[in-house]
């Protein structure tokens, strides 16, 4: 039986980390949503051009405890090859980086379309009260309806 994954919230983190995980590990993938629908916030990013990215990635504009940790994600992480891994091409202006459409809607569409492609089940107008750990994973209540899951993720 497939694991389940709950991922609270359906920004670009969320939307990207659920395409990740049915591609790469074929898990059964939720996204909750608050809002009317996701990656309502991406729409405003780069005044409608979707900046997606700092060429500036230094462990020094991090706080707390993860430090330590944080410069082997930077420099281990390539950003342009895992977005164009999901078909999103992108392109430095400066320091910032850009989907070559220099549109946020169309990195919306291509992100939802991805979600939708690998099964991911999105759900809007459904806000999180409550998660609880328990001996079979995770129950999480909210608005609508309850959740059970084998990991969540916020």
């Amino acid at each position: 039986m497939k694991k389940k994954m709950i991922i609270i919230g359906g920004g670009i983190s969320g939307i990207y980390l659920s395409i990740l995980l049915k591609k790469y590990l074929d898990m059964d993938v939720v996204v909750l949503e608050a809002n009317d629908k996701p990656l309502k916030k991406l729409l405003a990013t780069g005044n409608g051009r979707c900046n997606l990215s700092n060429k500036d990635l230094d462990k020094a504009h991090y706080d707390g405890d993860i430090k330590p940790w944080v410069n082997d994600i930077i420099h281990d992480f390539d950003i342009v090859e895992a977005l164009k891994d999901i078909g999103l091409y992108t392109k430095y202006m400066g320091n910032l980086l850009y989907p070559y459409s220099e549109s946020a809607k169309a990195v919306q569409t291509l992100f939802l379309n991805r979600a939708e492609e690998f099964g991911v089940k999105i759900i809007c107008d459904e806000e999180v009260l409550s998660i609880k750990k328990s001996k079979h994973g995770y129950f999480i209540h909210a608005v609508h309806q309850d959740y059970q899951a084998d990991y969540v993720t916020i």
